[in-house]
């Protein structure tokens, strides 16, 4: 490698030759983003989407948008330009495909939730009162000592995080301090964090003793909640708890399962958060240009809104995206690839 550098080559930018793929127009921008979340996959699901992605499912759909929308504005063009020859253009006609767009929008940012959450794992907050089994739990998860477990309450004083994976999807267990109210100032603000913890998560497993029995009405949470009774190998589990024993491992497995329920939506196509941007802009636009040809006002108002959704649909795909967005797209890959 020295010698060459010294006859003047030299080492690869990050992505450069995804890069050079991309700026040669074998691929867009979606399926470059594909290329390193497949690098960075760490489950079967993440590398499932990546691979969808890279292989154009949301190229595909986002030309297919474009070019209605291009046909629309083609039609109003020709009108404004050649209104002599073809007359007015009917305004009519022109609202369905543009109303199917914005469907097609709006399905496409239902799933941007299920996107983040496959690329950067369902986060867990798993909470509850002191001595529970909460990092019993998390260890169990994991299958490793990463929580300290003592019988003494209060044990853990800051909040853990660790990846998991759950049947091919990725999850992010965050075993927290116990919620009880405290003299401790340390132990105060672990039990603070906690409650900023849960209110972050996707949801919340609440984690009780089995034999020490909470009232469910005294723990709001602004998310979904699952509630869990621990150590039912002593004791029976409440109605609506998911009874487990980190002890003998009975019901964890029925507990995995139920997160697994928030994943339940096809792998074809999940966008980002830069394409979520786009796509919000694109219905945006489409809803202005709509209104022009509902109204009754010159068609060519409606142009410049359709032309606004093009532009943003292109960026998507990078046909109009300018130089910083595709830099910022390849700075995150690996050197080389």
């Amino acid at each position: 490698m020295d010698a060459a550098m010294d006859l003047g080559a030299r080492l690869a930018e990050p992505g450069e030759f995804t890069q050079r793929r991309f700026m040669n127009g074998h691929i867009d921008l979606t399926e470059a983003e594909a290329v390193r979340d497949t690098i960075d996959a760490e489950t079967d699901s993440q590398l499932r989407l990546a691979n969808a992605m890279r292989e154009g499912a949301l190229h595909r759909k986002i030309s297919m948008l474009s070019d209605q929308l291009i046909g629309v504005l083609a039609a109003i063009e020709a009108s404004v330009d050649f209104s002599e020859e073809i007359g007015e253009v009917d305004p009519f006609p022109l609202l369905a495909p543009m109303k199917h767009v914005r469907e097609e929008c709006r399905k496409l940012l239902d799933t941007a939730r299920v996107g983040k959450i496959i690329r950067e794992g369902l986060r867990i907050a798993i909470v509850g009162p002191p001595n529970a089994g909460k990092s019993s739990l998390l260890n169990h998860l994991v299958n490793q000592d990463r929580s300290i477990v003592t019988e003494i309450p209060g044990t853990t004083r800051d909040y853990v995080e660790e990846r998991a994976d759950f049947d091919g999807y990725p999850v992010v267990l965050i075993d927290t301090a116990g919620l009880r109210e405290t003299t401790d100032p340390v132990e105060s603000i672990g039990v603070q964090r906690s409650r900023t913890i849960a209110a972050n998560a996707d949801i919340v497993w609440f984690l009780t003793d089995a034999q020490e029995p909470v009232d469910q009405a005294m723990w709001q949470f602004d998310r979904p909640v699952v509630w869990i009774a621990n150590k039912t190998d002593l004791a029976s589990a409440p109605f609506g708890f998911i009874g487990i024993s980190c002890a003998t491992g009975e019901g964890i497995p029925d507990l995995v399962k139920s997160a697994l329920e928030f994943f339940d939506m096809p792998l074809g196509i999940a966008i980002q958060a830069r394409h979520e941007a786009e796509l919000i802009e694109t219905d945006r636009e489409l809803a202005l240009a709509q209104e022009v040809l509902e109204h009754g006002r010159p068609p060519d108002l409606a142009a410049v809104g359709l032309r606004s959704a093009i532009q943003a649909l292109g960026r998507i795909t990078g046909q109009t995206a300018d130089a910083d967005i595709i830099t910022r797209i390849f700075r995150d890959f690996c050197i080389g690839k």
